[in-house]
């Protein structure tokens, strides 16, 4: 699967993926290989692997790091308490980097960041259950600048959001479960959350270049996407015929509000990240009051 012109995902299946990044590198992302049964025969021999990435430490997940590991001798990136188990199976503890959350590292010319996963990471070793550290999700930034979120396995949770913003990615990879993860309908509300958190970053840089004319742009396209959020059809529909006709109103005004505009539009956001119904319609309220206070201002 192509998703940019240089970098190539193979879903092997499950929650595993192989990619080839933008120099070539052999990755591979939650290594259920071998025994995963809806793998198919081609992709279960694993012949080269320069880098190994692992969310969380479910059987499901890696159960086939060991052995791939002691077989093709990659880099692996981990959270530290994974790392730790990797490295007492006799897996080089040189080529394993331990990290945690908010922390990023280089390996093999891809940067790796791991972040928030709302989920459990048992690691199931003769019999029993080995604390596995943390859960995370991974946002992996390949040789050419392309990214990409992999959440792994989690539920969706607000600041989802807050990691689109700061990453900037390109393609998100979400689960859609719906019994140990999220379900679609959970995913497709992660998906409009970070876009939310996208179209504002878009806004305030416009704002920040006196780009007004791109600011109006995005400032449609975020009610737009607040209106598609609330499941009110008949408000999309409205704010779509709305956003055209009044874009002279506010590029009258845009100069004026700008910054505080889009910091508004930010803490709606929170509100509805955190499912604050009352703080949300507050909010949206004061927005509203703020910029016709603004049109009316002498000029």
């Amino acid at each position: 699967m192509a998703l940019n012109a240089d970098v190539s995902f193979t879903w092997v299946g499950h929650g595993t993926w192989k990619a080839r990044s933008a120099k070539g590198k052999e990755v591979l992302i939650d290594p259920w290989v071998m025994n995963n049964p809806i793998a198919p025969d081609m992709l279960k021999t694993v012949d080269r692997c320069d880098l190994m990435l692992i969310t969380h430490g479910h059987f499901d997940h890696i159960h086939d790091g060991v052995e791939i590991a002691r077989r093709t001798k990659p880099t692996i990136v981990t959270n530290h308490e994974i790392g730790v188990w990797l490295g007492s199976k006799g897996i080089d503890g040189e080529k394993i980097i331990g990290s945690n959350k908010g922390g990023t590292v280089e390996a093999e010319g891809i940067s790796v960041t791991l972040v928030h996963a709302e989920h459990t990471c048992g690691i199931t070793d003769n019999g029993g259950i080995v604390y596995g550290g943390e859960a995370c999700g991974l946002v992996i930034e390949f040789e050419n600048g392309f990214t990409v979120y992999f959440a792994g396995d989690t539920d969706v949770f607000g600041d989802m959001a807050l990691i689109a913003e700061l990453s900037k990615f390109d393609v998100a990879f979400l689960p859609t479960g719906g019994f140990y993860t999220m379900g679609p309908e959970r995913a497709a509300k992660a998906a409009q959350l970070a876009r939310l958190r996208e179209i504002c970053t878009e806004g305030q840089d416009a704002a920040e270049a006196d780009d007004f004319t791109t600011a109006v742009s995005v400032n449609n396209a975020f009610h737009a996407e607040i209106a598609n959020i609330s499941g009110n059809t008949v408000l999309a529909e409205l704010a779509h015929i709305v956003g055209r006709r009044v874009q002279w109103y506010y590029r009258m005004v845009a100069p004026e509000r700008g910054h505080g505009s889009w910091d508004e539009h930010r803490e709606l956001i929170g509100a509805i990240e955190t499912g604050d119904r009352g703080l949300a319609q507050e909010v949206a309220r004061r927005h509203t009051e703020r910029t016709r206070e603004a049109y009316h201002q002498p000029r």
